[in-house]
């Protein structure tokens, strides 16, 4: 039982730390998505 208990715990270790991953992969895209959209009219005059 105490085995079990250890292996869930670290599996939801690995989950929580994936999940954190995306999020932060994605939050990353969003944000540079929105600056180069802001900024595009100075990327197109260059």
């Amino acid at each position: 039982m105490t085995a079990n208990l250890e292996e869930n715990k670290a599996l939801l270790e690995i989950i929580l730390h994936n999940d954190y991953q995306v999020f932060a992969n994605t939050f990353t895209a969003v944000c540079i998505t929105k600056y180069l959209d802001k900024n595009k009219p100075h990327f197109l005059m260059q």
